[in-house]
């Protein structure tokens, strides 16, 4: 077994099969999120420092990728901005959709137990939404390596990660993000066409691992 720090913000460590310690290389090696090929250096260093683009790397990948997705630059701008500015009531959001939904899942028997389990989960929702941010500023429904996405499913099999409350908390975070831009309403409201397919993307991708 394998002891690792799963968070660069705060000291989270869990013992790990080998099995799991060699996915977690694998993945770091190919990142879920198609780093290099959508947004650029720009969002390539964001995913890489575990951080949601600044207002001068937003304005730098709105102003050079043009995606599938019409919308204004500075309706992309707008809502990606509003995603890292609301993140942690946006999170703060699916966490509460997942313990409503799976009543007792942090508690000894759940899915998310013990405490570790649970504080990887919301990790992994922040990073979530990092990427769809990174996708909104690049115009980009689908973010993820096909490599990268299958791996994070291996080793989301191999953790025994409760599949059905990630899929549960993502729908949260899409919810939240919604209710947020309508509420700001302008350019955010306009630009929410371009978080809804990454959104939507990323549901489909977690969905997939259950079949």
């Amino acid at each position: 077994p394998h002891r690792v720090q799963l968070c660069a913000v705060r000291r989270i460590e869990m013992t790990l099969s080998d099995k799991s310690f060699a996915l977690l290389g694998r993945l770091k090696n190919r990142p879920f999120f198609a780093v290099g090929s959508i947004g650029g250096a720009a969002c390539a260093a964001a995913f890489d420092a575990n951080e949601y683009l600044g207002s001068e790397e937003i304005d730098q990948v709105v102003e050079e990728c043009s995606g599938p997705v019409v919308c204004s630059t500075s309706e992309r701008k707008a809502i990606t901005a509003l995603l890292r500015d609301r993140h942690a009531e946006i999170i703060q959001h699916a966490r509460s959709q997942v313990y409503a939904k799976f009543p007792g899942i942090d508690q000894p028997g759940g899915g998310l137990y013990p405490p570790v389990r649970a504080e990887a989960c919301w990790r992994d929702f922040d990073k979530f939404l990092q990427c769809t941010s990174y996708a909104a500023a690049a115009g980009v429904p689908s973010f993820t390596d096909a490599e990268g996405a299958a791996i994070m499913g291996e080793l989301y099999t191999e953790m025994e990660v409760p599949l059905d409350a990630m899929c549960e908390g993502v729908r949260g975070l899409r919810d939240a993000a919604s209710k947020a831009a309508r509420e700001a309403g302008g350019d955010a409201a306009a630009g929410w066409r371009a978080a809804s397919g990454p959104f939507e993307h990323l549901i489909a991708v977690l969905e997939g691992y259950r079949t």
